[in-house]
């Protein structure tokens, strides 16, 4: 069972691929495609590991047959971990997982998000321009501005210290969106 993978096949958490339709002429998943592809299971096998990975993430396999504009705004995301986790990575690119969700829903996927880091070993590149999300994740944040990499440090650091413009500005809408 492999357990690395090429840098040119990082798992890719992309939630607005699913939110937008992305696939809406197939179903939601077709699981025996990578899981056979990088050799995680047999193919007669394939069908039972979605259903664990759907397990895993807190989803039913019914989802299995549904198109992505019929899943709940709670399904989507969930389906994309579980997709990006298929291959058993060691580290996964998470490019805006909760962007465009309910509050309540993005606590869930984040802790979701957390659960899965502590149970599987999981590091990841966590993407996103709202800081009162990122506080919550990770070790460690690096800033960029225009491309460039402005400040890199540890999470409290970074936000509790803006120094740079960019990371101010940040700064101040993380904190008026929580109404501080």
């Amino acid at each position: 069972m492999s357990t690395m993978q090429s840098a040119g096949s990082l798992p890719l958490i992309r939630v607005e691929h699913l939110n937008k339709g992305y696939s809406t002429t197939g179903f939601v998943w077709r699981s025996e495609e990578p899981l056979c592809l990088h050799h995680i299971v047999s193919p007669s096998d394939a069908w039972d590991r979605t259903r664990q990975l759907l397990e895993q993430v807190g989803l039913d396999h019914s989802v299995l047959t549904q198109r992505p504009g019929r899943l709940n705004e709670g399904q989507r995301p969930r389906v994309g971990i579980a997709r990006a986790i298929a291959t058993n990575p060691c580290f996964v690119v998470a490019d805006e997982p909760v962007t465009a969700l309910d509050v309540s829903v993005q606590a869930q996927i984040l802790n979701l998000i957390k659960d899965l880091q502590d149970q599987l070993g999981l590091s990841y590149l966590f993407i996103s321009h709202d800081l009162a999300v990122v506080e919550q994740m990770p070790d460690r944040i690096t800033v960029l501005s225009a491309g460039l990499l402005v400040e890199i440090g540890q999470t409290a650091e970074i936000l509790n210290l803006a120094t740079h413009l960019h990371r101010q500005d940040l700064v101040r809408r993380a904190r008026q969106a929580k109404g501080a």
